[in-house]
């Protein structure tokens, strides 16, 4: 709702904590020796994405934020498909 709105200093805030909390995550697994290499590599992979989104949406890339809610909004549609299904099973 945040980039739809226009708000990309809020939008990269809320990107910034997640990563945060992978970054400390994935520091904290590292550490204990809790990850393979596989997971390690996932990770890594998994905290480069958010980067990248966090500069497009800092650099107001408008086609990122265009297909970023387009995606979010077929994902949002087909939860709610799936939530009134379940309900109208009952």
């Amino acid at each position: 709702m945040t980039l739809k709105s226009g708000n990309y200093e809020l939008a990269a805030t809320h990107l910034k904590a997640i990563e945060q909390q992978n970054v400390n995550s994935y520091n904290s697994m590292l550490e204990n020796g809790y990850l393979s290499d596989e997971d390690k590599v996932r990770r890594e992979k998994r905290i480069a994405e958010l980067r990248k989104e966090i500069d497009s949406i800092e650099s107001h890339d408008e086609l990122y934020t265009q297909r970023f809610i387009s995606e979010n909004e077929a994902y949002s549609r087909n939860n709610l498909k799936d939530i009134i299904i379940i309900t109208d099973m009952k």
